[in-house]
This record gives structure tokens, sequence and C-alpha cells, in this order.
């Protein structure tokens, strides 16, 4: 109720004061103080460990959560195959901070932080919607560098959940981290769920989630041209059709 909201406000405002502190006293940037700090600007000091979002994310009760990653499901910068999976390389570091925006980034906090809980979130348009993982882990790099396949139970209504009118196969559901159909170079997803017109998952041909890939086959979808790196992509019998979504995707974790 209010109780509980106004308790996760305050909780939040003092994350919030306290990294933000931490953050001006940690900071050295490469250009004097009265120049204007370049979108390539790099830090020189330590970049703040924790940036709190503060604020209220339905479908991620509560607040603490630091961010690690926005990607713009246009772009190939997060693609599954990009190096930025399997390093330890931060991008566009000074614009992590800037909210729930357009502007991709990735943070240290990708593999320095670690958590019991992780939140993805989908915006498309103006509906921003967010869905929590409980999964623990020493960082997101901890997980993902690998490339194995790590399993999540979240459940296919509430991945759908993310996007609305978003769409999947009926069978597979195969969900996790490092997703991906046995035939490696036709679907695969860093974080989310792929779907196939049969159980076995041997040519899968719609996900949800970040960091995505698809071989596209025009059979199923005629005219499609490229897929999702963050969205929602689905064909061949999919149970809301074709769909081919782009969404921002943002990662955060607690």
């Amino acid at each position: 109720g209010n109780d509980r909201r106004l308790s996760a406000m305050l909780f939040c405002f003092t994350q919030l004061l306290a990294s933000s502190v931490a953050l001006l006293n940690s900071l050295e940037l490469d250009v004097p103080r009265h120049q204007n700090v370049p979108k390539t600007a790099n830090f020189s000091g330590k970049f703040c460990e924790n940036v709190i979002a503060c604020i209220i994310l339905d479908g991620c009760a509560g607040g603490g959560w630091t961010m690690v990653m926005k990607i713009d499901g246009n772009l190939p910068t997060f693609e599954f195959n990009a190096t930025y999976w399997s390093n330890k390389v931060s991008y566009n570091q000074i614009d992590g901070t800037s909210g729930f925006d357009d502007v991709e980034t990735k943070l240290p906090s990708y593999w320095i932080t670690s958590f019991t809980e992780i939140c993805v979130g989908m915006k498309v348009g103006n509906d921003l919607r967010f869905l929590a993982i409980p999964h623990a882990g020493q960082s997101l790099h901890s997980l993902l560098a690998e490339g194995k396949f790590i399993a999540t139970n979240v459940s296919r209504e509430n991945w759908k959940s993310l996007i609305a009118n978003s769409s999947l196969q009926p069978g597979c559901n195969h969900e996790g981290f490092n997703i991906y159909d046995p035939d490696y170079d036709h679907m695969a997803a860093r974080i989310g769920i792929i779907g196939d017109e049969l159980e076995d998952c041997d040519m899968a041909d719609s996900f949800i989630g970040l960091g995505g890939k698809y071989n596209i086959s025009s059979q199923c979808y005629p005219g499609i041209k490229n897929s999702p790196v963050s969205g929602n992509l689905a064909s061949c019998g999919a149970d809301a059709g074709n769909v081919n979504i782009k969404s921002m995707g943002y990662i955060l974790v607690r």
C-alpha cells in the first residue's frame, strides 16, 4: 500500500544521496571543470560503483536498483555476439546516470556488482515495463561472458508482459541467460525467452529478450530485413502473429 511505497521511496532517497556524494568525491574528469564534458569523455578516477535507480519500478518492487546496461534494439552494439558481453570494457559510461532514456550504455557494474535479483525493462514508445528475475550472481559478466546457458523460471506469460501485443510461438519456451536453439546460428539472446512451433527448439523463430540475434527466415516472415537486438521477434505460427518490435532495453541489479 501507500506505507510500503513511502518506505521504499525514503530508502531510495537515502541511497541516492549517499551514492551521489560518493560519485562527486570519486570522479576525476579528464577536462578542466569550466569546460563542457564531451560525450566521449573518459573518467580517469573511479566511476560510481553503485548508480542507484531511485524509482519505484512497476514489476520490480522497491528501490535500490543499480543500472548496468541500456540497449537500443535498433543498433548492433550489444548484439548476441558483441564482445561487450564477454569483456570488462565500459561503453558510453557518462550516460549511465541519465535514467531510462534512449542512449546506450554499459557500466562497470556489469563486472563489479554482485546481486540477488535482476530487473529487465523494455520501452516501446512511451510504454515502459519491467520484470524481476530472482537470480543471484557475482556479476552479470560472470553469468554471461562464457556463453553457457543458465535457466530461469520467470514464465512465458511474464516475459510476454514486458511488451504490449507481444507474440511467441507455442513450443520450446526456453528461457534464461545465453539462450539459443541447437542450431546456434539461428536464434539466440543473452537474456530472455525463445519459442518454436515445436517443443524441440531446433529451429526457433521467436524471442523476447535482450542481446538478441536471428538469422532471418523469409519463409515465415516475408519482407523482414532486420531483427531486434532488444525487443520481440515472432513468426511461423506465433500466438499473436508475426511481430518485429524493437525496444529500448534496460538491465538493473540489486
